[in-house]
């Protein structure tokens, strides 16, 4: 599964269960930024590897611009 199509679905999945839309509004911006953040290496959802979440978490951490709770969502 590509994706933008599984975005799609775990958005559907977050309506579904009756998500604000403020909370779907920020899991897709979060999600949209780990994507573009592997988007040359990694084409598909099954492609993700934990490495690849580790690497994104070690990231974020280093940058000091978030808190823990916030990259804890944004995983």
């Amino acid at each position: 599964m590509d994706h933008k199509a599984a975005l799609e679905n775990f958005l559907k999945h977050l309506e579904d269960k009756g998500r604000s839309k403020s909370t779907m509004i920020a899991y897709k911006k979060d999600i949209e930024q780990l994507l573009d953040h592997y988007s040359s290496q990694v084409k598909t959802v099954k492609e993700f590897q934990t490495d690849h979440i580790q690497l994104y978490i070690e990231k974020l951490v280093e940058e000091k611009k978030f808190t823990l709770k916030t990259i804890s969502r944004k995983i």
